[in-house]
C-alpha cells in the first residue's frame, strides 16, 4: 500500500494478511498535548484556604474564553481528617462578584508560553463565605484526607464560555492543593 502526504510525497506501508496497517505511534494525554503544543494548560492554587464557618465555597472558576475550559483534576489534602468532610463540585450556576473571595492567577504549565488563563478565578479568603453565588448542579463529591489525593473526573468537568465551576465544602477545614485545567476547542 502506498500512502501519500499532503505535499505529494509518499511511502510504502506494511499491511498484513488481515488487511491491518502496521504503524508506530506516540500517544499522550490531551492535557499534556495542550500544555506542550498550545501552551494552554494551567493550575489554580487553592493552598491554605481556612474558611471561618461551615458550608462554604472554596473556589470559583468562571470561563470567559470561547473554548471549553476542562477541569481534569483537583489535588488536595486537609490538616486534620474528618470522615464527614465532603467536597462537592458544582457546574453551571453564576456569580457576579466574589465577596469574601480573593482573585488568583492560574499558573501556565508551559513556562515558555505567554498565554494566560481567560476567566474569573477566586478562592475563599477566610473572612466569610463567598456570597454572590447561585449554585449550579452537583457534579461529584469527594473526601480529602491528610495524604494528598487527586480527585480525577475521567470526562473532565467541561465548562463552556460564561459558565462556572464551583468547589464547596460542608465543614470549615483548611484545604491545601490546586485545580488542574486546560482550554480546548471542541471542533
Amino acid at each position: 500500500m502506498f500512502l501519500q502526504d499532503g505535499n505529494g510525497n509518499g511511502y510504502l506501508a506494511n499491511v498484513d494478511e488481515e488487511h491491518r496497517l502496521h504503524v508506530k505511534a506516540v500517544s499522550m494525554q490531551m492535557e499534556r498535548h495542550v500544555a506542550h503544543d498550545e501552551g494552554d494548560a494551567f493550575t489554580m492554587d487553592i493552598d491554605g484556604i481556612q474558611p471561618d464557618s461551615t458550608g462554604y465555597w472554596v473556589a470559583i472558576i468562571k470561563n470567559s474564553d470561547d473554548r471549553d475550559l476542562i477541569i481534569t483534576s483537583i489535588t488536595g489534602w486537609v490538616s486534620s481528617f474528618k470522615n464527614d468532610q465532603i467536597y462537592e463540585a458544582y457546574v453551571g450556576g453564576t456569580f457576579t462578584y466574589a465577596t469574601n473571595g480573593t482573585a488568583v492567577v492560574p499558573a501556565n504549565l508551559n513556562a515558555g508560553s505567554g498565554n494566560v488563563a481567560q476567566g474569573d478565578f477566586y478562592v475563599n479568603d477566610g473572612s466569610g463565605n463567598i456570597t454572590t453565588v447561585v449554585a449550579g448542579v452537583v457534579a461529584g463529591r469527594y473526601i480529602f484526607t491528610t495524604t494528598p489525593g487527586k480527585w480525577v473526573k475521567g470526562s473532565g468537568w467541561i465548562i463552556p464560555k460564561n459558565k462556572c465551576f464551583m468547589l464547596y465544602s460542608n465543614i470549615a477545614e483548611k484545604l491545601n492543593g490546586y485545580i488542574s485545567f486546560y482550554y480546548h476547542d471542541s471542533e
